[in-house]
């Protein structure tokens, strides 16, 4: 009788551990991604933060994420892509700016903001930089990171 209680209490805790940890996903986000993503496979879902919920899957053969609001509304995607995938503008800009700097963490990031844009790290000895380029090569955004900082999500 001990052992049956014993085995019904840790499976209620596991259960209970189980189901605190899942992400109650809105069902628009879900159906937005079925058709902005129909092939993707291996979909895993969290919290981007409070608001928002990203979805992390394959799709093309790369790993992507999107991220939606509590309203299902797309808000954007990044897709990891290697440094030669970069737009030739891209690796003029990076060869002429950042010559001494390897790049790390490049992606394609597609957003309402940005249409199409590629944001990566790049870092020397003595920086680590976080851009964002247009296709065309321009550089949008660069921001010092401090050496403890993640690369870009």
């Amino acid at each position: 009788m001990k052992n049956s209680v014993l085995l019904y209490i840790i499976v209620l805790l596991l259960l209970t551990g189980i189901s605190a940890c899942s992400v109650q996903v809105p069902k628009a986000a879900k159906s937005n991604l079925g058709k902005m993503f129909p092939e993707a496979t291996q979909v895993s879902w969290s919290h981007e933060n409070k608001h928002e919920f990203e979805a992390e899957f394959q799709w093309q053969g790369h790993k992507t994420s999107a991220t939606f609001d509590e309203k299902g509304n797309w808000k954007e995607t990044e897709q990891n892509i290697t440094a030669e995938q970069l737009p030739l503008a891209v690796q003029e800009a990076l060869t002429e700016g950042f010559a001494d700097f390897v790049i790390q963490s490049p992606e394609k990031l597609c957003s309402p903001e940005y249409a199409v844009a590629y944001e990566m790290v790049v870092k020397n000895k003595e920086a680590r930089v976080e851009l964002l380029f247009a296709p065309n090569g321009q550089l949008l955004k660069k921001e010092l990171l401090k050496s403890e900082e993640e690369d870009v999500d």
